[in-house]
């Protein structure tokens, strides 16, 4: 919890400091980049705590085909499990 603490206030502080650098007479060229900064610094800070809608995923093949009521392993092929476990890997690397 203190590394996130001290990372959003390092998102915080360069916020602060793009704020302050676009406040100051600038060319529209050099506004438009601190701006982009202060949008990235934005986004950053919603992932990290959260505030931003999940994901949604599509899947195709097997997984398109099961529906929780649907989903009896034991009827399953070899195969079908196989690519089941792949795709569950798949997801636990994504994870955020």
């Amino acid at each position: 919890m203190k590394a996130l603490a001290e990372q959003i206030a390092d998102l915080d502080s360069m916020e602060r400091e793009a704020a302050m650098a676009a406040s100051v007479g600038r060319s529209a060229a050099e506004l438009a980049r601190l701006l982009e900064v202060r949008l990235r610094v934005k986004e950053r800070r919603a992932r990290m705590l959260g505030l931003d809608a999940p994901r949604r995923q599509e899947f195709s093949g097997l997984i398109a085909t099961l529906s929780a009521r649907d989903l009896n392993l034991k009827r399953l092929t070899a195969e079908e499990l196989a690519e089941l476990e792949r795709l569950v890997e798949k997801l636990d690397v994504a994870a955020p």
